[in-house]
């Protein structure tokens, strides 16, 4: 049997993993509205490995609301190039903490680190780009 080696996370998954998760509702970080949170576990460990914001209802109604009025309000008079533009900045971050992004999801759900970099995280760039 081979002894699986720990990856030290790198020190913004660290400080990311420190930090209790929060909702991103109308461009702002958030707690949940009950101010619940549930832990979320490395499966190849069992540890834990942060606190997350447990959104309920009233988050969810929340985010919609925030989303379909920045859908009618702001985002409705951009130009189609300038929402272009923005969509493709979202890939763009998305590649260029790939390397972060995918340490993170490998940490969440145990699949290999250079998976979870090069499928999940580079690939889901490429959407926004698509």
């Amino acid at each position: 049997m081979t002894a699986v080696t720990e990856v030290q996370p790198q020190p913004k998954v660290k400080e990311f993993l420190s930090s209790t998760g929060k909702l991103l509702i109308n461009g702002e970080w958030v707690a949940a509205r009950s101010g619940r949170t549930f832990a979320t576990y490395d499966p190849a460990t069992g540890g834990k490995l942060a606190d997350v914001a447990h959104g309920e209802a009233a988050d969810i109604d929340a985010a919609v609301r925030a989303a379909r009025a920045a859908f009618d309000g702001p985002w409705s008079r951009l130009k189609s190039n300038q929402r272009e533009r923005l969509i493709w900045r979202i890939g763009d971050l998305l590649s260029e903490r790939a390397e972060i992004f995918g340490q993170v999801e490998s940490l969440d759900n145990g699949k290999s680190a250079t998976i979870a970099q090069v499928v999940d995280t580079e690939w889901a760039g490429d959407v926004f780009r698509w």
